[in-house]
């Protein structure tokens, strides 16, 4: 591994063509999953280069650290991200004094093969939770227009054009084009071991081209399967004329993926909050009692609790939204709960919630005393914006820090506390 030092040189080569619509898919698709950071490191390069958005003039990192604000620590970090996801290449050449790096450039992935590509939606997924991520594919689709009833007058080549002779092609090798490099990643499967193990009169083995070996690798990195079960699956997907079907092969890995994760992702609504989540509580308070009770409970007891009865389906649906489609914790989803029921007449509006949880998701909320901050401070936002009064959880009292417990409930948390 290279040390890059301040004063190493380097130069910023394009290899693509640079187009506006790349601007918005690398805000909108890749910062989600590569962060601001190395978004904004990608930007900082292509900036350097001459008007032509060929090539850079010779600068330092020196000259990188101070134009960016960042450490050289962070632009390496960013860098390394940015090869991982196939946007820069880097080379270099060591000397004994200065050494000379050369970043070149390639464009993004397209929308449609963004979301083609297993590995890049899913990661976007993952990084967004479910309902976002099908509100930004929404945004990407093109209107369906109904042309039935329409005729295709269009023009053909031969009615505008007079064939002419045909001259000598020049060399277009080096002609400015989009360049892709895509993901770089090792494959975690012996792909020609699965493929021994299939019978040769069951799956035509030259049928499976690159692109097709490009996507089992792709698959397996995504859902972590073995050779074994990457085996069953393209067995599974094996049509008659003895093909593996691409669009069969990804509908049966995500089968398997929903049915291996479902029961144990299900489980998350019956979890409390993780150990190293938990806040050391060493002071007897009616708001460290609030906090034991968030983080100790799991979301599916605290809100039966507040109920007085088992959750119905569209009560469980918000649970799992929350905890498994956004992702938030199980002491920051208890939060949440008592905040919107005690807000909103003891209602639960999906949309609402799901509003509020994602926006909790982007700030980074994780810690029960981190989720009771961000309730008041949306609280006192919401009261200054209508001017009036509605009922409020408990615990935004501010003398709940020294409100005294009766002595049974102090002796009780105690013994809790004791416990944890």
């Amino acid at each position: 591994m290279n040390i890059v030092m301040p004063a190493d040189t380097f130069l910023v080569i394009n290899r693509t063509v640079m187009r506006d619509d790349d601007r918005l898919i690398l805000t909108m698709l890749y910062e989600p999953i590569i962060g601001s950071m190395a978004v904004g490191l990608y930007f900082t390069l292509w900036n350097y280069l001459d008007r032509k958005d060929i090539i850079s003039s010779s600068l330092t990192h020196h000259y990188l650290m101070k134009s960016t604000h960042l450490s050289m620590e962070k632009i390496m970090e960013a860098k390394e991200v940015l090869e991982a996801i196939g946007l820069i290449k880097t080379y270099v050449k060591e000397t004994d004094d200065i050494n000379d790096y050369v970043y070149e450039l390639y464009s993004p992935l397209e929308a449609y093969d963004f979301f083609k590509d297993p590995i890049m939606a899913t990661l976007l997924r993952d990084a967004l939770g479910i309902n976002e991520y099908k509100r930004i594919v929404e945004y990407f689709k093109l209107p369906t227009i109904d042309l039935k009833g329409y005729k295709n007058i269009s023009n053909s080549f031969n009615n505008v054009f007079k064939t002419v002779s045909v001259m000598d092609l020049a060399d277009v090798n080096n002609i400015k084009r989009e360049n892709r490099l895509g993901i770089a990643y090792e494959p975690t499967i012996d792909l020609d071991n699965i493929i021994s193990l299939i019978p040769s009169q069951m799956l035509n083995i030259r049928s499976v081209n690159s692109k097709v070996k490009d996507l089992i690798y792709k698959l397996a990195l995504v859902y972590n399967y073995d050779d074994s079960k990457m085996k069953d699956i393209i067995m599974s997907s094996i049509d008659d004329a003895h093909k593996i079907d691409i669009n069969l092969l990804k509908e049966n890995a995500r089968k398997l993926y929903r049915f291996e994760t479902n029961n144990s992702k299900i489980s998350l609504i019956y979890k409390n909050q993780p150990e190293y989540l938990k806040t050391n509580l060493t002071r007897v308070s009616s708001k460290n009692k609030m906090i034991y009770r968030f983080e100790t409970e799991s979301p599916y007891d605290y809100l039966a609790s507040k109920n007085g009865c088992e959750l119905s389906r569209e009560e469980t649906d918000i649970l799992k939204m929350l905890l498994i489609d956004i992702g938030l914790n199980p002491g920051v989803t208890n939060v949440l709960l008592d905040y919107v029921l005690s807000t909103s007449e003891n209602k639960l509006v999906k949309s609402f919630i799901e509003n509020k949880a994602l926006e909790w998701k982007r700030s980074n909320i994780n810690t029960v005393p981190d989720a009771m901050e961000k309730a008041k401070e949306e609280r006192k936002k919401k009261a200054k914006i209508t001017k009036t009064t509605t009922k409020e959880p408990s615990w935004f009292d501010k003398d709940i820090e020294t409100d005294e417990l009766t002595e049974e409930e102090e002796k009780a948390f105690r013994e809790r506390l004791k416990a944890m």
